[in-house]
């Protein structure tokens, strides 16, 4: 299994302040933001989008391609 560059960074970065690694990509964010690293705002508006990119990068055979083209407007203005 690969690991993701950003998310070992992540926890070793997390590791380090004393804290948990995160769980996975979208718990990194999180993790950033209660760690004070990212401001909230910055997190909390493209956090749904954090599981997006799962969705697309390891399911992405079972994908609804208008379904993704119907949310694209309204993620794009976020």
């Amino acid at each position: 299994m690969d690991v993701d560059p950003g998310q070992e960074k992540l926890s070793r970065l997390a590791r380090g302040l004393g804290h948990r690694a995160p769980a996975g990509y979208r718990d990194g964010f999180e993790l950033l933001r209660d760690l004070g690293l990212i401001l909230p705002e910055l997190v909390d508006r493209p956090l749904p989008s954090a599981g997006m990119r799962n969705l697309l990068t390891h399911e992405y055979g079972r994908i609804d391609l208008d379904l993704v083209a119907a949310a694209t407007p309204a993620a794009r203005r976020d």
